[in-house]
């Protein structure tokens, strides 16, 4: 593979476990079992980043 094409691929899979991380923490906001707050702190972004991320999702 050359570099461009790692590069992509090695960018995919920190998005997809990005993506794998939040959905895992909108459940558990969705269940009451952690807060907002914690949640976006978990993520280690803003709570408003999170917030607008979690209200999209929920839609």
């Amino acid at each position: 593979m050359c570099n461009l094409s790692t590069g992509i691929y090695d960018k995919g899979i920190q998005e997809g476990k990005r993506e794998g991380a939040l959905e895992i923490l909108f459940g558990l906001v969705k269940d009451n079992l952690l807060s907002i707050a914690d949640a976006a702190k978990r993520a280690n972004i803003e709570r408003s980043v999170f917030e607008k991320e979690y209200m999209a999702y929920m839609k």
